[in-house]
């Protein structure tokens, strides 16, 4: 039967279009991508496309956009188009191309080689090719670049992979993303997001209808086609099927691959397994540490609130004690005042029987006698304490008023001597105290540095020491891999005699601290964070730093160093050559030199500009800080502090010594100024004394003539001494309760300001802490409350600022054991972070690998071993 030329329309009648089922690539996006610098768009024609543009223009930067959306990571090859068949070198790459690398110049003070960037600290890029369907549909690929932080290495780039069907655009999609992956899986749900290309690759190509992977690499290839080289491998590798005859040998290899491949996947598992262990006990410590620090810092809310009712509670007790004595002390008053009334009364009938029978007079006499044996008291005490200043002085108290005019004369003119004198004394304590001080100042920093230099031979001063030591102890680098410049240099035997001069140039070189590349981000992350309270100088030196320096001149101090054999030897060799080539001459020679200095330590710098610093002598070797060992240091330090403690012993004496010569000229000086300020009349007690004797012998007479007087002059004196002796009762008792009621109002007030206070109420766990902190204080009462409180205050200070250095220790180790995770695994960290908040996600990581990961990895390998390995052999 013959078949019409139409035949074919009856087969395809009914079928879809093939043409309509087709993706084309329509629409490319990037941003921050090279030195494309923010949003760029570019159409792409349906029926093709071509770039054109001079050298450097960007051609190669957009095809190597579509590579790296298209391409495996490990065969893509960027900027291939734009290089020459015979470079093989790489010279692009994906932190070239997210920081923007635009060229590479040189330092102009330090003469190194840098890359330029167009874009530095925390930045991200963007890729989006768009593909669509003759039926209308849309597929388009997304690749997320960003760099948290300042790096520059390929370990710092993070990278995530999403597939969009429908149109995407980077400016409303990616519109303000900060870096979160997490958010931004949660803004763009509806799309596919994945962590690996492999993942990737196999969906898209499911949805563009690319069966074989290996029309991937021929879009690749053919891209950055432009010198193809061997045709024969081209077509052989790109367009020809693999025969048949090769799957043996694939296989065979594919299989060693496999297993070498779970050999590797059981080593990287136990290997992520023993740097993820640390950190689980670092992160139970770390909680706990949290816990036990909030309970303290709830107690140290709590002081102010539990002081104030514990002070309440004492006073009400205080009070209820105070009541019961009042009561006791009212009564005792009552019965106090009733006998005196009764001795009073008493005294009045008795006095009035006097009266009536004669005896005015006598009562007029001994109202006289009371007011001359007052008198006489008076004098008399002041008398003694006259001949007590003259016996300080050295002197009797004389009977006469001439001998004490004379005596009072003596003092004034002492008094005005001994003040002059005591000026001068002030003044030369005041100059010992300061000369003291000054010393003892200094001996404490010289035993520090004994002390320093005695656990380490440097002879680095010992506060830098003591800040590098803390330093190593927390970012867990050892302190021998952070040496200061100082300890890797030494001055040749020969050469002893320059040491100071050197020293002077070199001081503050010496006095740097040389951190590996690879403690670089550690050291350089705790410096900031910390307060280091002095002036810190750190180099970050690269192994593979050129060690070229210019030869030195033959008069160098090059030459009269020794560098110590160190891996940081070629860095510091080169950097002593480039800035510190300066010529060893005399004063008259310095005048003709670039650079140079003398014994003496004037030292010439670049410009004609001079510069000669003796606020220390040039040969003091205390003040030297180069050098293997420190045992002239020591020695020299250890003279001085035998000096210093003999100029301290010895200030400790003249100070004692001058103290008691003023101490005794104080109380002579006390002496003289009591004679001066004392007259004769005050002290004469001859006349009171004779009109007491002349009373005396008046009531004798009055009283013996009338013996019914004497009878009631006795009962009289026995009635006052009952008098004198119920009045000091009733005023003792009435004294204590007036002393009773001021404490009584001042504790109430003290109750009512207590009360006043706005204070937040204790919670029990609270009441509970504090009260047994009290307790190990010792017995309780409102005098030794505060006192107490104060301790219980102080010692939750110290435990607080001891448990946060204990924090901050533990932190830098676990955050350590993450960073050491992320440097090695860094395509398996995700979108984890170098920090605390990151700890759940490390710990589920290391409790799957623990759970299912190494087993998984362990049980695969042994199976391929035991199984491939034999059949392969077999095979063979």
């Amino acid at each position: 039967m013959a078949i019409s030329k139409h035949t074919p329309a009856l087969f395809n009648e009914g079928l879809p279009d093939p043409r309509l089922q087709q993706f084309r690539m329509r629409r490319l996006q990037v941003h921050n991508w090279g030195t494309f610098n923010g949003l760029t768009e570019v159409p792409i024609a349906e029926r093709g496309f071509l770039f054109v543009g001079r050298s450097g223009s960007g051609k190669s930067t957009l095809l190597d956009a579509m590579s790296a959306l298209l391409t495996p990571p490990a065969i893509v090859d960027f900027n291939a188009a734009a290089r020459e068949a015979e470079r093989s070198g790489r010279d692009r790459n994906l932190v070239s191309y997210v920081r923007g690398a635009w060229a590479d110049q040189q330092d102009s003070g330090t003469g190194e080689i840098a890359t330029q960037y167009l874009r530095k600290g925390a930045t991200w890029t963007a890729l989006v090719l768009e593909y669509r369907a003759g039926d209308g549909r849309v597929v388009s690929l997304v690749r997320l670049l960003w760099i948290s932080g300042n790096g520059t290495s390929a370990g710092d780039v993070r990278k995530h992979y999403m597939i969009a069907e429908r149109p995407f655009d980077i400016a409303k999609d990616l519109g303000g993303f900060d870096l979160d992956l997490r958010k931004l899986k949660q803004k763009l749900s509806d799309l596919h997001h994945f962590d690996t290309f492999s993942g990737y690759a196999e969906r898209f190509r499911d949805l563009l209808g690319i069966d074989n992977e290996m029309a991937l690499r021929l879009l690749h290839k053919t891209q950055s086609a432009k010198n193809l080289g061997d045709l024969n491998v081209f077509l052989r590798d790109f367009m020809l099927d693999t025969p048949k005859t090769f799957d043996a040998a694939e296989r065979l290899v594919s299989d060693f691959a496999e297993l070498d491949g779970a050999h590797q996947a059981v080593v990287t598992a136990r290997r992520q397994v023993e740097t993820l262990l640390p950190a689980r006990a670092y992160y139970n410590d770390l909680k706990e540490m949290h816990r036990r620090r909030g309970d303290d810092e709830a107690l140290k809310l709590g002081v102010d609130s539990f002081r104030e009712s514990r002070r309440q509670a004492l006073i009400e007790a205080r009070l209820r004690e105070m009541d019961v004595r009042d009561r006791g002390l009212l009564g005792e008053e009552a019965q106090r005042r009733a006998a005196l009334d009764n001795h009073t009364e008493r005294l009045a009938e008795l006095e009035l029987q006097r009266r009536q029978q004669g005896g005015e007079r006598i009562e007029e006499l001994e109202r006289e006698q009371g007011r001359a044996e007052a008198e006489r008291d008076r004098r008399q005490a002041k008398r003694e304490q006259a001949s007590l200043a003259a016996q300080q002085l050295g002197a009797e108290l004389p009977d006469d008023a001439h001998g004490f005019a004379e005596l009072v004369e003596r003092a004034q003119n002492e008094l005005q001597d001994r003040q002059r004198a005591s000026s001068a004394l002030d003044d030369a304590i005041s100059d010992r105290l300061g000369g003291k001080r000054d010393d003892e100042r200094r001996f404490g920093e010289v035993r520090a540095e004994l002390e320093a230099m005695q656990r380490t031979p440097s002879n680095i001063p010992a506060p830098m020491q003591k800040l590098r030591a803390r330093l190593a102890e927390e970012t867990g680098i050892a302190e021998a891999a952070l040496p200061f410049v100082g300890e890797l240099i030494q001055i040749r035997s020969e050469e002893q005699g320059w040491q100071g001069a050197i020293e002077r140039v070199l001081g503050g070189f010496a006095l740097s601290l040389l951190v590996d590349d690879k403690h670089y981000n550690d050291v350089a992350e705790w410096v900031n964070r910390t307060h280091l309270g002095m002036r810190f100088t750190y180099y970050r030196v690269r192994r593979n730093d050129d060690a070229f320096a210019r030869e030195p001149s033959a008069k160098s101090l090059l030459h009269k160093l020794e560098l110590r054999e160190h891996v940081f030897e070629s860095w510091l060799r080169r950097e002593l050559g480039k800035r510190f080539d300066y010529e060893c001459v005399d004063a008259k020679q310095l005048r003709n030199v670039d650079r140079g200095i003398t014994r003496e330590g004037q030292v010439k710098h670049p410009g004609d500009r001079f510069e000669k610093d003796d606020r220390s002598a040039v040969g003091d070797r205390r003040r030297w800080i180069l050098g293997f060992n420190n045992h002239d240091k020591v020695g020299a330090f250890e003279r001085e502090a035998q000096e210093l403690a003999k100029r301290i012993a010895s200030c400790e004496t003249d100070i004692a010594r001058l103290r008691g010569q003023r101490d005794r000229d104080n109380e002579r000086r006390l002496a003289c100024h009591e004679l001066v300020s004392i007259s004769w009349n005050e002290i004469d007690i001859a006349a009171p004394q004779q009109r007491l004797s002349d009373i005396e012998a008046t009531l004798r007479d009055l009283r013996e003539g009338n013996a019914d007087l004497a009878k009631l002059a006795k009962q009289i004196d026995a009635v006052r001494a009952d008098i004198e002796q119920a009045r000091r009762t009733y005023e003792d008792v009435r004294v204590e309760r007036g002393q009773l009621v001021k404490e009584r109002d001042r504790l109430d007030r003290a109750r009512q300001q207590s009360r006043a206070l706005v204070l937040p109420s204790l919670a029990q766990e609270q009441e509970a802490g504090l009260a047994e902190r009290l307790q190990e204080q010792g017995p309780l009462s409102l005098e030794t409350l505060e006192a107490h409180m104060r301790q219980v205050s102080n010692a939750l200070n110290e435990q607080l600022s001891s448990s946060q250095q204990d924090l901050n220790r533990i932190e830098n180790q676990l955050i350590g054991c993450f960073r050491r995770f992320i440097q090695q695994w860094p395509e398996e960290s995700g979108d984890f972070t170098v920090s605390v908040a990151s700890a759940e996600d490390f710990l589920a990581r290391l409790e799957r690998l623990e759970r299912d990961g190494l087993p998984q990895h362990e049980e695969r390998f042994f199976g391929l071993l035991q199984n491939q390995s034999k059949n392969n052999l077999l095979a063979l």
